[in-house]
């Protein structure tokens, strides 16, 4: 080798060196900055995932918690208890089974019980014997707390499923102070809820998994299966040392760790609030990695083709001088093949989908979009008539359409395809496609194949038969605007059938024609919107009047190009005159309320189905000497005992008696009751009438009326006081004619004594010792 030949082969072979060595740096950090990317985008997700569960299972307590306290706030439900435990009897626990079973089928709790205060069940839907786990101390310590209580999850055991229990203590209806003495267990079967929602994972996955653990001595408890545990009868505890533990670490530093599997996985943990358990969320490696491998591999390719290229050219160059021939043949050849890889390469990026055939029509190449609309493989096509790679049909007709290529075989130019074609994909899917063919010429302007682009209109079509087919109205439109910039007309582009049954105008009367054409009378507040659209980019939405088509409209407006905006509307004439007939029954009704009923002397509560007062009337107000726009909104059954109930003479009776109303709103009820003179109140009597509202905007809810009798009861009270006196003095009055017969009778037996006829005639009494009534 000549000197200079040596020199010039150790700069290239340097150059090479170099080269190669840049190149292995730059793969490695590639391959380190997408491993890193793609765990971290990993770790966000699984993240994401778990702190998503973590608080849907803490909302669910939190939903079971609140179940509990209504429950038990019931005084029906307190009444029925302690009537129970004074006097256990089937009759006495009937009421009781009736509101679980309510409960069960409302609320799909797995069982409910009544419990004492040492954990055994009083009674039950299931006849279990108890809740497991559940010990006398664990509930004394439950009913000293008087709140309701979550007990923790229970694994499986013989005979049941994973399941917790919402324990509710009872209090003392009538005294609150007085500590409970049972409670009530709501069984909740966790696989109904709590395992379908840690089970699923958001997102596509074949190897994600969520698991629900707990940490017991020197064991992981799961609630749930083990997808891929080795041993499924112990797929719910493994020890502390297991690998399953080392998925739990690997989430304190988001580091791919092997877990019980054998697999690498990344793995995340977060804390459920208000209970001992974690939630854990992992994914495989392998599967977090495979979708770079696909970018590594082609970065490897390249990689190696660099190199190649590399050495390849600096033997180029080192042969040069040597074999100047070979070189010219050489380089004349790679001009060629790299010809050739550009088109092919420019076939294969190409957007539309290509397919080239020979002159006879058999397919010689399809690019990858043609590729995915064919279903044909390059491969497969290879040699194959272009109808059985590219089969098409009208889309209306179904009859089979002229192939493009031997139509340009026939004609010697360029040709497109007819509207509504459809390509037939090999495995029956079908495109809306548009195409063009032309004839390939060589050199001497012979005909050699054809090629054929085409591209998918899916998107376009569905887009169109969304357009024809929305029920609100659409227009795209120009604006038009004056010298100064200033919006003073906007012309139709195009419009969708809506908008013509919407208008009345007809999409050939108005495309292309601006609005004060087709509709002189429109008010300058429609350009001016629009034309602040258009200017601002802003869309808006409003609802106004067109005098022009003497309609109403709910109009959405946004601009989609420069000077052009798009417009969605609604009809809304008839909403408009359904407002207006709404707006004067609202006024007759307000008449009604404030002319007529607010000035009765009849005391009315309209009371909505939670049973808050909707209305109260000034003679309500008046009786019971409260502020009326203060009761307003109130809880009915909040008012009586904090306020109302305290101005009767016998507070405890008035109180049940309406609260019971309010239990079972059914029935009507009727009574009479004394409010006693105060602030802001006369003493006087009412009668309370009230009854169910079953129709209407408050149906559920309850009306009461109160009447003032306190005259009619005066008037009993003067009834019973004279009655009283004319009983006495008919008492008076008897005594003394009893006591002139008496003496009349002394007289006749006196004179008869004396042999004289007797002065007085007494015949009249059938007995002489007897006085006349």
């Amino acid at each position: 080798m000549k000197k200079e030949d040596l020199k010039l082969f150790r700069i290239l072979a340097a150059l090479i060196l170099s080269a190669v060595a840049f190149l292995s740096v730059a793969t490695f950090r590639f391959f380190r900055d997408q491993r890193h990317n793609l765990c971290k985008r990993a770790a966000e997700e699984l993240e994401a995932i778990g702190t998503l569960k973590a608080v849907e299972i803490a909302q669910w307590r939190t939903e079971r918690l609140a179940d509990a306290r209504v429950l038990v706030e019931g005084p029906f439900l307190q009444q029925a208890v302690a009537a129970y435990l004074d006097a256990p009897s089937p009759e006495r626990a009937a009421p009781i089974r009736a509101r679980f079973m309510s409960l069960l089928t409302h609320y799909r709790y797995d069982e409910l019980l009544l419990v004492g205060s040492d954990g055994r069940p009083l009674l039950s839907t299931a006849g279990e014997t108890g809740l497991p786990g559940l010990s006398a101390d664990e509930m004394k310590q439950i009913l000293a707390g008087r709140e309701p209580v979550i007990k923790d999850v229970h694994v499986p055991v013989a005979g049941r499923d994973a399941h917790l229990g919402v324990i509710v203590p009872v209090p003392h209806p009538g005294d609150p102070d007085r500590p409970p003495v049972c409670a009530i267990v709501l069984v909740c079967n966790v696989s109904s809820y709590l395992l379908p929602l840690v089970e699923t994972w958001p997102t596509p996955s074949r190897m994600a998994e969520t698991l629900l653990l707990r940490r017991e001595g020197d064991r992981i408890l799961s609630l749930n299966t083990l997808r891929y545990w080795p041993d499924p009868s112990t797929a719910s505890s493994a020890r502390v040392s297991d690998a399953v533990v080392l998925a739990v670490a690997a989430a304190l530093d988001q580091q791919i760790k092997a877990h019980y599997r054998g697999d690498d996985v990344l793995a995340y943990v977060c804390p459920v609030p208000d209970s001992p358990w974690f939630i854990l969320a992992k994914r495989n490696a392998a599967e977090i990695f495979a979708a770079g491998r696909v970018q590594a591999l082609t970065v490897v390719v390249l990689f190696f083709a660099l190199v190649f290229s590399l050495v390849a050219l600096g033997a180029a160059v080192v042969n040069r001088d040597r074999k100047h021939r070979y070189r010219q043949l050489y380089e004349s050849e790679a001009r060629l093949r790299e010809s050739l890889e550009e088109h092919r390469i420019t076939l294969k990026a190409i957007g539309d989908a290509v397919i080239a055939t020979d002159r006879e029509g058999h397919v010689q190449f399809l690019n990858p979009v043609a590729e995915a609309l064919t279903g044909w493989t390059s491969a497969q096509a290879q040699g194959r008539p272009l109808q059985e790679v590219f089969h098409i049909v009208n889309e209306q007709t179904r009859q089979e359409v002229e192939s493009p290529v031997a139509k340009a075989l026939r004609e010697g130019g360029v040709v497109g395809l007819a509207n509504h074609t459809v390509l037939i994909a090999k495995d029956g899917v079908e495109h809306p496609i548009a195409d063009s063919a032309a004839p390939i010429l060589d050199d001497a302007g012979r005909i050699t194949g054809v090629v054929l682009v085409f591209r998918d209109q899916t998107l376009e079509h569905n887009y169109k038969t969304l357009f024809r087919q929305m029920l609100s109205g659409f227009a795209s439109h120009e604006l038009i605007c004056d010298a100064a910039g200033k919006p003073v007309d906007y012309r139709f582009v195009d419009v969708n059938p809506a908008f013509e049954r919407m208008t009345g105008l007809k999409a050939r009367d108005v495309a292309g024609r601006t609005v004060l054409e087709v509709l002189p009378q429109t008010e300058p507040e429609w350009i001016e919107r629009y034309g602040r659209v258009v200017q601002t980019g802003e869309p808006i939405r409003f609802q106004s009047y067109s005098r022009a088509l003497d309609r109403h409209y709910d109009v959405t407006a946004y601009r989609v190009a420069a000077g052009h905006f798009a417009t969605i509307f609604a009809d809304v004439t008839e909403t408009k005159r359904i407002q207006e007939a709404l707006a004067a029954s609202e006024s007759r009704y307000r008449s009604l309320t404030d002319d007529v009923l607010d000035n009765s002397e009849v005391g009315t509560f309209i009371l909505d189905a939670q049973f808050r007062v909707a209305w109260v009337n000034k003679a309500m107000a008046r009786y019971f000497g409260f502020d009326r726009e203060a009761a307003i909104g109130a809880d009915k059954r909040q008012l009586i005992r904090e306020r109302i109930a305290g101005i009767f003479e016998d507070p405890q009776t008035f109180t049940d008696k309406v609260l019971a109303t309010y239990d079972d709103n059914t029935f009507i009820e009727r009574f009479n009751c004394h409010v006693l003179a105060g602030e802001g109140r006369e003493a006087r009597w009412l009668q309370h009438s009230s009854r169910p509202i079953t129709t209407g905007i408050f149906a559920g809810g309850r009306v009461e009326h109160y009447y003032d009798i306190t005259p009619l009861k005066r008037a009993e009270e003067r009834l019973l006081r004279q009655n009283d006196e004319l009983r006495r003095f008919n008492q008076l009055a008897t005594g003394r004619e009893v006591r002139m017969v008496e003496l009349k009778q002394e007289v006749n037996e006196l004179a008869r004594k004396l042999g004289a006829d007797p002065p007085y005639p007494l015949h009249f009494l059938a007995d002489p010792k007897t006085p006349p009534s």
